[in-house]
């Protein structure tokens, strides 16, 4: 639900308590007499005006009218004050403040510089007090505060239910806090299990690779599918690769790319919201024929090395099964370019994962065979066969 609804639905809840606590506290009831038409102006206009037309900030133009509105109900009284009396003194006060405010505002609307003009320190001075002294909190207030003075200081239960009224409506808001509770109770994150817990991100190395530590000592498959959370940026989609070493847990090495929509709305306020973390997920046969990533993953033989050149390429070998000497190993680069190259060479060699944790494994060296088109630096993920379809899921 949005603020604007929850805003509304407090309008209407906020004037029928106030309806409710005119005619069964208030000695005149719903008449409209100088007993209520203060109550009904200053009350009814404040809600009017926090809770719809100027629920965030009070322009001007917003204090403009709550001035003028706040003049009409007071206007109104006018007959039922003796004049030079301390009631007329305090009276007369609060027309006062109220003609003061609309009278500022309409200056500053009608002399307001042009747009892209800067506003003279005099103009800025009177926008930040009326912008202030304009809101409905305070204007209003103060004439409910008059309103209480003038007309119900005798009978301390209508001054009781009267202030009571404006403190609950201004100050605890309920329906407003009960309606941002409800919010985060109903779209708070499920408790992660313990089974579908990989672990968390334990390092982020190049671009579509993420490091896990895992959780517990468990056996994750090559292709397992798991959503990882990224505080700064949205959750992506990893498809398990290879164990590197281990520290305070297994170190599992994730591929990564875009969350497919559907499995985005299946997760989306789950547990996968929890920052840094690596949740498996069920991935129906239907959701496979949507994501190529999870299609050929078993073709993926390696990742692409440091050392590469456009006449040789270096990766890192992830699955050597069935590659060997003279096997063919085909890149994606830039647009979706495709360059073969052909294995001659393996060397093994070590890397510093976390912490000084070293992992060994073997690096394929591949000359420059054929490509669709020659280009500078290739990049990208070397697969045995002939076809590469697109990672991106």
């Amino acid at each position: 639900m949005s603020e604007a609804k929850v805003r509304a639905i407090a309008l209407v809840f906020y004037i029928a308590v106030l309806l409710v606590v005119q005619g069964l506290f208030v000695d005149s009831g719903l008449r409209p007499n100088e007993n209520a038409i203060l109550l009904y102006g200053g009350i009814a206009s404040l809600l009017f005006g926090s809770r719809i037309l100027n629920p965030y900030f009070t322009p001007p133009s917003g204090a403009f009218i709550n001035g003028v509105t706040a003049l009409l109900a007071l206007l109104s009284a006018i007959p039922v004050v003796l004049p030079w009396t301390p009631e007329a003194y305090i009276f007369g006060a609060t027309i006062g403040f109220s003609a003061i405010i609309a009278l500022v505002s309409i200056l500053l609307l009608i002399f307001r510089p042009p747009l892209g003009e800067e506003p003279s320190t005099v103009w800025r001075v009177f926008e930040r007090g009326v912008i202030g002294l304009g809101s409905p909190n305070i204007i209003f207030g103060l004439i409910i505060t008059s309103a209480v003075w003038l007309f119900h200081r005798d009978a301390p239960g209508e001054v009781f239910a009267i202030l009571a009224t404006f403190i609950v409506i201004t100050v605890f808001q309920p329906i407003e806090a009960l309606a941002k509770y409800l919010l985060w109770f109903l779209e708070r994150p499920n408790p992660i299990s313990r089974d579908d817990l990989i672990g968390t991100v334990a390092a982020y190395q190049s671009p579509g690779i993420v490091l896990v530590r895992q959780a517990e000592a468990k056996t994750i498959t090559r292709g397992t599918p798991m959503v990882i959370s990224d505080q700064h940026g949205p959750p992506q989609l990893g498809v398990a690769l290879d164990y590197v070493g281990r520290d305070e847990g297994n170190l599992l090495r994730v591929l990564t790319t875009s969350l497919p929509k559907r499995l985005a709305a299946l997760h989306t306020g789950s547990a996968t919201a929890m920052s840094g973390t690596a949740i498996s997920i069920a991935v129906t046969d239907e959701d496979k024929a949507d994501i190529r990533a999870l299609q050929w993953i078993d073709r993926l033989c390696g990742i692409v090395d440091t050392e590469t050149s456009p006449e040789y390429l270096q990766f890192e070998v992830v699955n050597e099964a069935g590659l060997a000497e003279g096997s063919l190993a085909e890149v994606r680069i830039g647009n979706n370019q495709r360059v073969i190259y052909q294995v001659v060479d393996g060397v093994t060699r070590d890397e510093v994962v976390q912490q000084k944790n070293k992992y060994g494994y073997a690096r394929a060296k591949s000359p420059f065979r054929n490509s669709l088109r020659r280009v500078q630096r290739p990049l990208g993920w070397s697969l045995r066969n002939d076809m590469i379809p697109d990672f991106r899921g």
